[in-house]
């Protein structure tokens, strides 16, 4: 399941090529992917920008986190497995 996910995401959020590379439809469907933003910062910071000119980034990433963290605990619920139930 893990490369079902992570490899087209990465494709899509500009890993493998550039975003610019990419069709218009592409382009717009990689703003869903927290690579894109990951890589948006990295660029941001390796050109000289602050802690508060990535803190957007920042937010979505941890809000990507936090939602995906959500739905991996009810949706998967890895405790009910652990302990058999």
């Amino acid at each position: 399941m893990n490369n079902l996910i992570v490899v087209p995401t990465c494709m899509l959020g500009g890993c493998f090529w550039p975003i610019g590379f990419m069709p218009e439809f592409m382009k717009k469907l990689s703003n869903f992917t927290p690579q894109r933003w990951a890589i948006k910062a990295i660029e941001d910071v390796s050109a000289g920008a602050q802690l508060g000119g990535i803190s957007l980034y920042l937010a979505i990433l941890l809000m990507t986190a936090a939602l995906l963290l959500a739905f991996g605990a009810c949706v998967l619920q890895p405790a009910q497995r652990a302990f058999g139930g």
